[in-house]
């Protein structure tokens, strides 16, 4: 196991897919704050009293922090799920491709030996990719935005940081039980979209429709549910509810993918 983990550690240090998403992830992160410090330093009270507000709206901006940038950066959770999707499934598929499954059982290892190591790869590569986001939008905020930061906000911060981390490893393995046991990369990659994006969508436009501002369906997938939880006041409730989701969701994807694998 040991071995397997050291040759999966030199993949993914080898694999540019992975580099190339870090580094479009961090990009995008900084242009997107700089895109958002650019329209609010445009506005104009008059154009705020215009649009039905007043002109005391825009000073609400004034004091976002860095903190307050990562957590409207989290909320985005399309952006980093579409990500996890595609790498994720490229990733997969690659090695099933070049014959890298294929040796490993030849070996001797079994399928459920070969889905623990994925695990790993996919946990690391999750991990990368979130912290590359992260990191995009603590630079870009610390230089944009100079509002206070208390203890509490701290402590706020690196509860959501630890929570989204753990949110979106339960993700990465529904992404990877759908990647590993479809051996059409293009179809994989249509399916998690389809699971992160347009499911997503159309049960948040139900549960909008049926319960207004009320996030009741929403924080029960966990798709919808990452962008209800990061914010720096996450209450103890919502801990918690963040927490069952990743376990559900995350067991049941390694459950049900792994049995699915080793019986295909």
């Amino acid at each position: 196991m040991r071995s397997n983990i050291i040759a999966s550690n030199m993949k993914l240090r080898r694999s540019r897919a992975l580099k190339v998403a870090c580094i479009v992830l961090f990009v995008l992160n900084i242009i997107g704050n700089l895109l958002f410090k650019g329209v609010l330093s445009i506005l104009t009270g008059d154009i705020i009293e215009k649009a039905g507000g007043f002109e005391s709206d825009l000073e609400a901006f004034d004091n976002i922090s860095m903190l307050d940038c990562v957590a409207i950066s989290l909320s985005l959770m399309q952006v980093l799920s579409l990500t996890l999707a595609i790498i994720i499934t490229i990733h997969i598929s690659y090695e099933r491709k070049c014959g890298i499954d294929s040796f490993i059982l030849a070996r001797g290892f079994s399928k459920g030996h070969l889905y623990v190591g994925k695990i790993y790869e996919i946990s690391v590569i999750s991990l990368v990719l979130y912290i590359s986001y992260v990191l995009g939008s603590v630079i870009s905020g610390a230089v944009l935005w100079h509002g206070d930061i208390t203890g509490e906000m701290i402590l706020g911060f690196v509860k959501m940081f630890i929570i989204t981390a753990i949110m979106y490893l339960a993700v990465s393995y529904i992404f990877m039980a759908i990647a590993i046991n479809i051996n059409n990369g293009g179809i994989a990659i249509t399916l998690n979209i389809i699971v992160a994006i347009i499911i997503s969508a159309v049960i948040t436009a139900i549960d909008k429709n049926i319960n207004g501002d009320e996030a009741a369906v929403r924080c029960y997938y966990i798709f919808t549910a990452i962008e209800q939880f990061t914010y720096l006041e996450i209450t103890i409730k919502e801990i918690f509810t963040s927490i069952l989701n990743a376990i559900v969701y995350g067991g049941m994807a390694v459950l049900i993918g792994s049995n699915i694998y080793k019986k295909s």
